[in-house]
């Protein structure tokens, strides 16, 4: 196992069985690992709140992102082309 950077370690896939222990000790003090198999890198081991700050952050943006293209649209909608529910649902078969 060694260090990349200040907050990334690499460790082969084989460590996780022998050194478990350490790396547990290492993610809890926010250090994420990276194991490789066969020399590639293959996944991620991080904190779980660390974790969830990334699956927070992805959310707000995707809430950004899409609310502007929902506005976006809104901006070009065209009452008087748009089809309803119901017919949708009579042209597809439901």
């Amino acid at each position: 196992m060694f260090s990349v950077t200040s907050s990334f370690e690499i460790a082969n896939i084989s460590e996780l069985r022998t050194k478990s222990s350490e790396l547990i000790r290492k993610i809890a003090a926010k250090k994420r690992i990276i194991v490789t198999r066969n020399n590639e890198p293959s996944m991620v081991i991080l904190n779980y709140d660390e974790y969830q700050e990334l699956i927070d952050l992805i959310e707000k943006y995707e809430d950004e992102h899409f609310g502007r293209i929902a506005a976006d649209r809104m901006t070009s909608f065209k009452k008087d082309e748009a089809i309803s529910l119901k017919d949708v649902e009579t042209m597809v078969g439901l």
